[in-house]
């Protein structure tokens, strides 16, 4: 994968994403809510309207996609979690390309596996990442 244009968005505050954050290459899932997976599943906290936590650990977090690179841990949390299990009816797996942004694993004590990934501006992973699985179960 080719990907030229490694500028963030312009609504990303001065220092984000942070310092710690690294260009890498790793298989990861993430919730998605559709069988159909579109751009919209790859916006972050804010472009979805939601507001800024500067208390949030890591520190904008908000701005990045959330995804896991434990597959079992992330099916666990949907069970646990009666808001994802609400929203979100599958599971899609693809790469964090380094053409495609910076990932910093976000060692969480619920989600060990999780991780932020801050996408480039012209990055389109609903392009490359696939269903791997409804989050009840495996797909029919």
């Amino acid at each position: 994968m080719i990907f030229n244009n490694r500028h963030y968005p312009k609504f990303f505050p001065k220092g984000c994403p942070p310092a710690q954050a690294e260009q890498k290459k790793v298989k990861v899932y993430r919730l998605v809510e559709k069988e159909n997976i579109t751009q919209k599943d790859f916006k972050s906290y804010v472009e979805l309207g939601n507001k800024f936590n500067p208390t949030r650990n890591p520190k904008y977090g908000e701005y990045a996609l959330s995804v896991n690179t434990n597959y079992d841990e992330l099916c666990n949390s949907v069970k646990s979690v009666p808001y994802l299990k609400k929203r979100f009816k599958y599971i899609a797996t693809g790469q964090t390309y380094i053409c495609t942004g910076v990932v910093c694993h976000d060692k969480s004590k619920n989600q060990p596996s999780h991780h932020d990934w801050w996408l480039y501006e012209e990055a389109l992973p609903h392009k490359y990442f696939k269903i791997v699985s409804k989050t009840g179960g495996d797909l029919p």
